[in-house]
């Protein structure tokens, strides 16, 4: 069973990370001062493909016998949902991606006498390329940790269990159509009873479709409510939706569960009859979640979307106008003619005639119509993209890790690997690219390049002057030779 802490995610800012919980044991004997697992990775971050490494710390107090010392490696996914009876559900799979033990002393001995004081023992284990990206949802997760066990002749075995992330590549240039400019409109005409009302027509666009958390997407969207009643809001909402596969038993041809969340959202306020509300250029930053599709796992899929989501007033459903993106791991490249500028929302004259006659016509005291040929079109509605901070051309850092937007879980026994010393707690680090640190630390190194290149200029300079005067000096005594013979 997983608890989560909801947060707000209107505007995300980057968080420290916190220390695990339960990295290390609570409970210990008077004997056993520290007993605790680090990662070399102080975020405990390790890509797929790579290796866990890290170390099991024990300080004792006096010298005490010990029968062996492992570490237990286990990756995992699950998914769980239905009707539930006690701790099972009706539906639930599992894939087993290692489950390897370590043993850190020498095995063929049954125990011995270990001194007092610190000691560190190294581990190591490495990681397939195939491996999914860590995950924790609300039906099911892909999850790795790692347990150290002391064993003891005359105590009871301890067990310390601590998560650690793994995370496979997602790159955006690999991706089909993650480049193209994307752009959704939906027409709804409202209707109650025998009124006649006009539709509430809501564009939205957005310059491609690939992008990578600690971007910003820049939007456009146009709400034109020619309806007799005002609109109550308009949101620009980023959605993770998750698809858990599940089944009964093995005879069983599965079922899923489909469960949505919202990453992030920007609302306006109301428009009334007859308005438009233009989105110029509205910047939505992604935060640090996972990627899509979740590659490597086949009972867990994930995908999102960016909405533009009306809400009118009265008896009426919510208009939502959505457009698939991908977010990856590995952002665009980007070349000198890439750019994320949009060209122009433009609503056709044709589309404001007809709008002008619907709404003479629901007039209770119309005015006759106007010839054709005296009718001046009215220029169209020109939103101008305005270039914002983020969009210049990658620098080459590497990315940080943050924790994920939805924060912290709590895993209890029955998910952990075994039962021992309470919950576990837990969140999982996704790539955040912060462009303004990665732009400054990027100009930092163009700085100090230059300035090693003109001091290797000067030199340079001083060697070919020094040995300009030697040259000159050696051509002149030889003249002075040659003349006086």
């Amino acid at each position: 069973m997983i608890r989560y802490r909801p947060r707000l995610h209107s505007a995300y800012k980057p968080q420290r990370t916190r220390q695990d919980s339960h990295a290390v044991c609570k409970k210990l004997p008077p004997k056993i001062k520290t007993f605790e697992i680090s990662f070399s990775q102080c975020q405990g971050v390790f890509h797929a493909g790579g290796a866990v490494q890290g170390h099991v710390k024990i300080e004792f107090t006096e010298a005490i016998r010990v029968r062996v010392i492992t570490v237990r490696i286990v990756g995992r996914s699950k998914v769980f949902f239905g009707p539930r009876r006690g701790r099972e559900y009706r539906y639930q799979m599992r894939e087993e991606y290692f489950d390897e033990t370590m043993v850190l002393t020498e095995a063929e001995l049954e125990s011995f006498m270990h001194k007092p004081g610190v000691s560190y023992y190294e581990f190591m284990y490495p990681l397939a390329m195939s491996l999914a990206s860590s995950f924790e949802g609300e039906h099911g997760y892909v999850r790795y940790m790692a347990q150290a066990t002391l064993e003891m002749p005359d105590e009871p075995d301890l067990h310390i269990k601590k998560g650690f992330t793994v995370l496979s590549v997602l790159d955006l240039n690999e991706e089909k159509n993650v480049k193209d400019v994307a752009l959704a409109e939906v027409s709804k005409t409202l209707c109650c009873l025998c009124c006649a009302t006009g539709p509430i027509t809501a564009t939205i666009k957005i310059p491609r479709r690939g992008w990578v958390p600690g971007e910003y997407i820049p939007v456009m969207a146009d709400v034109d409510n020619c309806s007799k009643r005002k609109i109550l809001n308009t949101k620009i909402v980023l959605t993770q939706h998750v698809r858990y596969s599940g089944k009964v038993d093995l005879s069983d041809h599965g079922q899923t569960n489909l469960h949505s969340r919202v990453v992030a959202f920007k609302e306006r306020g109301e428009i009334p009859p007859g308005e438009n509300e233009l989105w110029k250029s509205e910047m939505m930053r992604i935060p640090p979640v996972p990627p899509s599709r979740l590659v490597g796992c086949d009972i867990i899929h994930i995908n999102y979307d960016l909405s533009l989501v009306v809400q009118p007033e009265g008896p009426a459903y919510k208009i939502s106008v959505p457009i698939d993106i991908t977010i990856g791991t590995e952002p665009l490249k980007r070349d000198s003619e890439s750019s994320d500028q949009l060209s122009p929302i433009t609503s056709s004259d044709d589309r404001k005639h007809e709008n002008e006659e619907r709404k003479k016509t629901i007039t209770l005291h119309a005015k006759p119509p106007v010839p054709q040929a005296d009718v001046i079109a009215e220029p169209p509605v020109i939103v101008v993209f305005e270039p914002q901070q983020g969009h210049d051309p990658i620098p080459e850092s590497p990315p940080s890790y943050e924790e994920c937007i939805f924060g912290r879980v709590e895993i209890d026994e029955g998910d952990a690997i075994e039962p021992g010393h309470g919950p576990l707690n837990y969140t999982p680090m996704y790539t955040y690219y912060n462009w303004k640190t990665m732009l400054r630390a990027a100009s930092k190194r163009s700085f100090r390049a230059s300035k090693t290149s003109l001091r290797i200029s000067k030199e340079n300079l001083a060697d070919v002057d020094t040995a300009h005067v030697h040259g000159s000096k050696t051509s002149l005594a030889e003249n002075g030779a040659t003349g006086g013979k």
